[in-house]
């Protein structure tokens, strides 16, 4: 971690999120996203009920309060096994370039592999090539071509998978 993000960490840490977060984080995820952002009564729903991996930092600067956010929840598949999602990261244009984007991921995932799921899944732009060699560092691979993915429908997205490795019997 670089002494820049050592020092923006040490004086905002992350936190999950809490019922008072909902609100500020539907705006500030409009301003990241625009229309292919989520709103407040999505956040209520699904975060509040699953946070498992959601964690927001909040400053004191600006309309939304917000600096950066990063959605984790856990789901069950069909087959009832329990995969983690990260559904959304997004830093405001002033925080990023100081690897506050990475260091969200990281904590997402590991929060989300403590939970002992089978598989982390994301999807991410098409054209969104440093949050796919971000995934890739981590070890996620491209499984399939999402059509159409974005609300404003236009726009095609990768899904992208990281399967955690197997501990050694009896670790």
């Amino acid at each position: 971690m670089n002494s820049k993000l050592k020092r923006f960490i040490s004086q905002y840490p992350p936190h999950a999120i809490e019922e008072s977060d909902i609100a500020d984080l539907a705006v500030f995820d409009k301003l990241i996203f625009a229309e292919d952002s989520f709103d407040e009564q999505f956040w209520r729903n699904d975060i509040l009920n699953n946070p498992k991996g959601t964690e927001i930092i909040r400053v004191n600067k600006g309309p939304e309060g917000i600096a950066a956010c990063v959605q984790g929840v856990i789901k069950t598949s069909k087959d009832t096994s329990q995969y983690g999602e990260v559904g959304s990261i997004a830093i405001a244009k002033e925080y990023r370039g100081m690897g506050l984007g990475t260091y969200m991921f990281d904590r997402c995932i590991e929060r989300l592999l403590r939970q002992h799921v089978s598989y982390v899944v994301m999807q991410t732009h098409i054209k969104n090539s440093p949050m796919q060699y971000m995934a890739k560092q981590k070890g996620f691979v491209i499984s399939r071509t999402l059509t159409n993915y974005y609300k404003s429908g236009i726009r095609d997205a990768y899904e992208m998978v990281l399967i955690p490795a197997a501990k050694p019997v009896g670790s």
